[in-house]
């Protein structure tokens, strides 16, 4: 398995990051510490830990009374080792850059359709320091309150992917240095930040999502130009293998035992493993999952107790669908909470990042796809939505787009959404039978009657289970998880150049 963040090295490695490439400059405070908790949803502990380790390691300054001081000195970002630098990874950035055109846009409008935005924190701070005359040079204040909008909607994950962006998308090198080699300004952009913070305060997606889309897509345009204007200038630079993007959804919470929860209630729920069946004893699950025999057996554990197995003594472990009374007893539990409306998010959000996600990739879905696809319909207690996500993972070569949508579906195969459906043969049919008319839609080339069918799958998912989770097991918190407009979002153009 690959290498896990803890809480700790998630938020060191992410403040690090941030103020190395910019974001948090030299002789600005960082965000209090309780601010850091609520942002990273970690303990004080954490914090401390963190602040203390980035002291030790030059990056802040902490003295009494006062948030730390960034006090990292970068080295000279317009020189050319800077240069090579963000062109070693312009097919990356250009990636990240054609995503965001296709994720923010909808999800701002959608997110602030709720929110009192001049309620939130970074508008009082452009109004406190004049912003209604905004400059370049203000994008990170405007960037943090385009952030505030987004976590105002309640899914945490929209935040966190915006916070990824910001944090590989190299933005201060194009706002701020970048033009002393190019001649090409981003301050033409700044005027229209009043107009759309305007637009953000009538709380209509309709009227927000169409201008923010512009910005995006001129700010992605603006960047290719500057790519190729200092690859003209530094021919010689190569460009890097490894992909810029990253983001993990647990945000340093994924334990490897957990990890190995979700893949073997997935294979549960799927019928990889057929109820009633034995698993693979613990040594084999240590081979494969590449885990002590001690983390098999704490993840044996939880999925017992979750009710998805069973250990015999001396037989081995049973596969078990749970019924509604056993997957009560988790739900009462704030840990599982948590994981629940986690999955949630990651449902709402699916219902954003399928259609560009199956957009993109379905160019590049062959006949020879479609029929070994249609083949594992076929088979017994089969889940086609599953089969449908997995291949357009396979297919989509926009990097950044991939990691989320893989990072989503992970989770949506956890939760319990299997217990749910399998418990619930109408709910399960009518999903399957939406899943198989946008696929239809695939092989008869409608690529759009595929994208909207696979997000209308998902909003259906979500309306479904919020409404199970609260009616049956009061979990009421799912309450102000906002259902998605489907008419809003398959009225989307999207576009990727």
């Amino acid at each position: 398995m690959k290498n896990k963040d803890t809480r700790f090295s998630y938020v060191y490695n992410d403040l690090k990051g941030r103020i190395k490439s910019g974001q948090l400059q030299q002789g600005k405070h960082l965000p209090s510490g309780r601010q850091l908790c609520k942002n990273y949803q970690v303990s004080i502990r954490t914090v401390s830990e963190v602040l203390n380790a980035l002291k030790q390691d030059g990056f802040i300054r902490i003295e009494p009374r006062t948030a730390p001081l960034v006090c990292y000195e970068h080295p000279d970002r317009s020189s050319s080792a800077m240069i090579k630098s963000v062109l070693s990874q312009r097919d990356g950035i250009l990636q990240i850059y054609q995503t965001m055109v296709l994720l923010i846009p909808p999800l701002i409008a959608f997110s602030a359709e709720g929110c009192a935005v001049k309620e939130q924190p970074h508008y009082r701070q452009l109004l406190k320091s004049g912003l209604l005359q905004p400059t370049i040079s203000e994008w990170r204040t405007v960037s943090d309150l385009f952030k505030d909008v987004l976590c105002s909607s309640g899914n945490s994950l929209f935040g966190d992917v915006y916070a990824a962006f910001e944090l590989y998308s190299q933005m201060s090198f194009f706002t701020e240095e970048q033009q002393a080699f190019t001649d090409i300004s981003f301050s033409g952009l700044a005027p229209r930040m009043i107009p759309l913070i305007n637009l953000l305060c009538t709380n209509d997606p309709d009227q927000i999502h169409g201008p923010f889309n512009q910005l995006y897509e001129d700010t992605a345009r603006l960047t290719a130009r500057c790519l190729k204007q200092l690859e003209t200038r530094f021919p010689d630079c190569p460009k890097q293998d490894t992909p810029v993007f990253a983001w993990s959804a647990l945000r340093g919470q994924d334990y490897y035992y957990t990890r190995i929860v979700r893949d073997l209630i997935n294979k549960i729920g799927t019928g990889f493993y057929p109820a009633n069946a034995y698993i693979p004893h613990e040594a084999e699950l240590a081979r494969q999952y590449g885990v002590s025999v001690f983390t098999i057996r704490k993840a044996l554990t939880e999925t017992a107790r979750l009710g998805f197995s069973k250990t015999l003594n001396s037989r081995g472990t049973v596969a078990l669908i749970p019924n509604d009374s056993v997957v009560f007893r988790p739900l009462q539990n704030q840990t599982s909470k948590r994981t629940t409306l986690l999955y949630l998010y990651a449902l709402q959000f699916l219902v954003f990042a399928i259609r560009p996600a199956a957009t993109c990739a379905a160019p590049h879905i062959t006949p020879q796809d479609l029929e070994a696809v249609a083949h594992r319909f076929k088979e017994p207690d089969n889940i086609p939505l599953a089969d449908i996500l997995q291949l357009i993972l396979d297919r989509l070569n926009l990097h950044p787009l991939k990691v989320i949508l893989g990072e989503l579906g992970n989770l949506s195969h956890f939760g319990f959404y299997f217990a749910f459906y399998r418990s619930k043969h109408d709910s399960t049919s009518l999903i399957n039978e939406k899943s198989l008319r946008a696929f239809d839609c695939l092989h008869t080339g409608d690529v759009e009657g595929f994208a909207n069918g696979l997000s209308e799958c998902y909003s259906h998912i979500l309306r479904v289970v919020r409404r199970f989770v609260i009616e049956k097991y009061s979990l009421y918190e799912a309450k102000y998880l906002r259902i998605p407009d489907i008419s809003f979002i398959t009225s989307l153009n999207d576009t990727i150049e």
